[in-house]
């Protein structure tokens, strides 16, 4: 069973990223229709899910990405018999592998921003990007960002990490950060939101020394 677990993890990671090229490389579902036709010759008998996939690659691609990425046992099958990856070239194969990369680090920032209560404002007043962007992260997460905001993801990461070795409580995190600090002149959030997160990074890393693992790093970096 673990090992299942682990397989639709990668498939649904891959499938994540495989979204994010078609919107920028549109002629990938017609390759993945020409790879749908081998798959239909080579194992006539799953007829049922040949067709499905049939009617999902013609459909638009916000409409494509929410059957394909459903957490479900039919999204999860449906990803186990993909014509998409089989699609790309080596190129996009790899492209794919660094996107996941990313992906894995835009998602331990979200993990993060959800745990310490950042709103969507604060959110975009942090790193640098724009709100209506990093709400599409959840589905469309990007291939690649700038330095200085990898930087600033990275800080808030590290941040939310050092408070739960502080504090068990997700609650008692949302707090101090939003509660002055006699050290730092202002809560922690506000010197935050000025642009100053290595002072808060730098006042619990006195407390806790935290470090990002380097697993926890995007492969590109």
């Amino acid at each position: 069973m673990a090992n299942f677990t682990l397989d639709e993890t990668r498939a649904l990671q891959y499938h994540r990223a495989l979204v994010g090229l078609l919107r920028t490389q549109p002629d990938l579902i017609k390759r993945a229709g020409e790879q749908l036709e081998r798959m239909r010759l080579k194992t006539p008998r799953a007829l049922s899910i040949w067709q499905r996939w049939e009617s999902i690659l013609a459909m638009p691609l916000d409409d494509l990405a929410e059957v394909i990425l459903e957490d479900s046992p039919a999204g999860g099958h449906l990803r186990a018999n993909s014509p998409l990856g089989n699609a790309l070239t080596p190129a996009q194969r790899n492209r794919i592998w660094r996107a996941i990369g990313m992906q894995q680090f835009v998602d331990f920032f979200l993990t993060a921003a959800n745990d310490l209560g950042l709103s969507a404002t604060e959110q975009a007043c942090l790193t640098g990007i724009d709100e209506a962007e990093i709400s599409q992260w959840f589905r469309y997460p990007p291939d690649d960002v700038t330095p200085p905001v990898l930087a600033r993801l990275k800080d808030i990461v590290s941040i939310q990490r050092a408070l739960r070795g502080l504090f068990d409580s997700m609650d008692a995190r949302q707090s101090w950060l939003r509660a002055p600090h006699e050290s730092l002149g202002d809560a922690p959030l506000a010197v935050m939101m000025s642009g100053n997160l290595d002072a808060v990074r730098e006042m619990l890393a006195d407390q806790l020394r935290p470090t990002l693992e380097r697993s926890d790093l995007p492969r590109s970096m």
